[in-house]
């Protein structure tokens, strides 16, 4: 009958307003999650750690790889959240291990989240000047004076860097410690 028609037809409707709201709800909660991956350098440190090394479940001995080192309940908190993410996993045997190589931002993490990330990065850099010995770390600057063809040029070629050691990286099969590389490009004068 024409009633049941339009009931179907409505059902329908309302079965796929409902999957497209599940769908969005998913997508926040995703994001909120991934916000809280980049909310703290010690997440994305935990994952790479885990990377190298597995992990047994030894959350005083995690906690004690980083530099500098964190709390127990921050490394916990971290591979709880790694694990809510999808990004580690326990095998068969209960190590916690990679879900996937190597990850990326893409377009999808918030620009508050990152520009958080990379501040708490800058200043654990600007730590390590003065808490690590020199063959530790490599700090180098330069102050220039650039067009705004030349600063182009600049940013491009940091990308092309960026992504060369990014490369580097993840070909490296003997990894055995984690680092962070900030390139930070900016101006000093207004003109």
């Amino acid at each position: 009958s024409e009633k049941e028609k339009q009931r179907d037809k409505f059902y329908e409707q309302m079965q796929k307003a409902i999957k497209k709201a599940a769908f969005i709800d998913s997508q926040h909660l995703l994001a909120h999650h991934q916000y809280r991956v980049y909310s703290d350098w010690r997440h994305l440190a935990v994952r790479s750690l885990i990377g190298m090394h597995g992990f047994n479940g030894d959350y005083a001995e995690l906690a004690s790889w980083l530099n500098p080192a964190i709390s127990v309940d921050d490394a916990k908190e971290s591979v709880e959240l790694l694990e809510l993410c999808g990004l580690i996993s326990q095998d068969k045997k209960g190590k916690w291990i990679l879900t996937h190589k190597s990850i990326t931002t893409g377009n999808t993490t918030s620009r508050i989240a990152l520009k958080g990330f990379h501040q708490k990065c800058i200043a654990l850099g600007s730590e390590s000047i003065d808490r690590d010995p020199p063959h530790l770390r490599n700090v180098s600057g330069l102050t220039l004076g650039v067009s705004k063809q030349s600063y182009d040029r600049i940013v491009e070629k940091l990308n092309d860097v960026r992504k060369e050691i990014a490369q580097i990286a993840s070909e490296d099969t003997q990894a055995d410690q984690v680092v962070q590389l900030e390139l930070l490009l900016f101006h000093l004068s207004q003109k």
